[in-house]
């Protein structure tokens, strides 16, 4: 895990400006006042999926308003557009707080794309960006360890954690880059009361990789196979009482975007948001094309997909305790499941 103290430690007296407008990225350290902290960012989340009918493109601002440089307010008047091939227009509309999107853009393997924003009568442009091929993975595999980890309160813990592996054959001559994203959807069960006669078993949608960032290059590789890439690893509890789902992505990226995400994980000590302001700002592949004091950070990529599910059935990581079992300090769920966020009675695939 990342540690995140190491954030707090430089903030007052440097801003840290990561540029990849090439292929070949540069790092440079620019000296800040407390006065130059309030410019304000136009801050960009823009990776479109080729396996999703519907793009979305989130905009931001960092204005002097905003505390602690976070980006709290969605930005509802800009132009928002996506160009293929240099040719064909795509625009994105805005649908709900600084989100703009489109359900008609097709992305195809071999096609390039490009990011174009006006805001504020300023364009703001990325680099063209190809759509590699996706490619397949072959096998997930989890380990169960027992280690020490801090727990959500921020004290160190010790308990089992469970990892996941994957393997692939991967295309020899070609360069490889990819980053992984996990997914996670445990079974939650009612339990049967006087007042609850019909329990519901309901699936939760977890978010799992907030602080977690797993790459690959060619490099990682062996005669062209990865072999067991750690790809995260997570604390075993009661959500995996019953059964659980990993969903696993892997997305093929180009090498800016590698890049791009190269630097996050080797300056960065993530939360949760990666355009928080320490240690510094992520410039990424966008760029404002005229003077103006609204710089742009972020990144524009377009992602070849591929994913597998991993089912994990309790015995396969030592058959934890539901948190429902005690008779004291039951929590409310347990009678009332669709009150989790993100719970659903509706049976994913992977419970099939």
């Amino acid at each position: 895990m990342f540690q995140i103290s190491l954030m707090k430690k430089i903030i007052k007296y440097t801003l840290i400006i990561f540029g990849l407008t090439s292929i070949h990225s540069c790092i440079d350290q620019i000296p800040i006042t407390v006065a130059e902290n309030k410019n304000e960012y136009l801050i960009v989340n823009a990776e479109l999926r080729d396996n999703e009918t519907l793009h979305s493109i989130s905009l931001k601002i960092n204005s002097q308003a905003s505390s602690d440089f976070q980006a709290d307010f969605p930005v509802d008047d800009a132009k928002v557009k996506i160009i293929e091939n240099g040719t064909k227009s795509y625009d994105f509309l805005m649908s709900d707080k600084g989100n703009y999107t489109n359900n008609t853009l097709v992305l195809k393997a071999g096609n390039t794309y490009q990011l174009e924003i006006d805001y504020k009568n300023i364009i703001y442009e990325s680099t063209a960006e190809i759509l590699l091929e996706s490619l397949p993975m072959k096998e997930l595999k989890t380990l169960v360890s027992q280690e020490s980890f801090n727990n959500p309160a921020g004290n160190i813990s010790a308990g089992s954690l469970v990892g996941l592996y994957v393997n692939a054959d991967l295309p020899k001559e070609e360069d490889i880059f990819l980053k992984y994203s996990i997914k996670g959807i445990y079974q939650y069960i009612e339990i049967g009361t006087p007042s609850n006669l019909n329990p519901l078993y309901c699936f939760v949608d977890e978010s799992i990789d907030f602080d977690n960032i797993s790459l690959v290059e060619k490099s990682d590789l062996t005669d062209g196979k990865l072999l067991n890439k750690l790809i995260i690893k997570k604390v075993v509890d009661y959500r995996f009482s019953q059964n659980y789902c990993m969903k696993v992505y892997q997305e093929r990226i180009t090498e800016n975007a590698f890049n791009f995400w190269k630097l996050v994980e080797n300056e960065y000590s993530r939360t949760g948001d990666i355009f928080e302001k320490p240690p510094g700002i992520l410039r990424g592949n966008i760029i404002e094309q005229s003077q103006t004091d609204i710089s742009v950070v972020g990144l524009f990529s377009v992602i070849a997909v591929d994913s597998m599910n991993l089912f994990i059935p309790p015995s396969k990581v030592g058959s934890p305790r539901s948190e429902c079992r005690s008779f004291n300090n039951r929590p409310s769920r347990c009678t009332d499941c669709l009150s989790i966020p993100n719970s659903s009675l509706i049976k994913p695939e992977c419970f099939e």
